[in-house]
């Protein structure tokens, strides 16, 4: 396991080898785990990963207010255990802006080839 500390977040890979064959069985059997840590400051974090849902669900206790992060195919999604902050980020339109675009900008450069072309012959 390495754990690596970038700008005050911590990044952890856990290999193969950190995880026992008992835990990886189940994993594959059931599709789910379940994490939970306490940090030195009392702060609680529950991690959910569902593998047929495809989604990981975190649950971050940050100073007395509860944050519910879903993170799926369909987005991401925030959620205070008050209501009080919600934030949704839908990936399907963002993935099609970016497809309008790119088949924009390759439209265009197949005009200017067939306007080339055009002139030539």
């Amino acid at each position: 396991m390495e754990v690596k500390t970038k700008k005050g977040a911590y990044n952890i890979n856990i290999g193969d080898e950190d995880v026992t064959d008992e835990v990886k069985e189940q994993l594959k059997n059931t599709g789910k785990a379940h994490i939970h840590k306490t940090g030195d400051k009392g702060e609680e974090i529950d991690i959910d990963i569902d593998k047929k849902k495809k989604q990981v669900e975190v649950n971050i206790d940050d100073k007395g207010d509860k944050k519910k992060v879903n993170i799926s195919l369909s987005g991401v999604k925030v959620k205070s255990e008050d209501g009080s902050t919600n934030v949704n980020i839908r990936f399907l339109p963002i993935i099609i802006g970016v497809a309008v675009i790119l088949f924009g900008v390759l439209f265009f450069f197949y005009k200017i080839i067939e306007l080339i072309m055009g002139s030539i012959l």
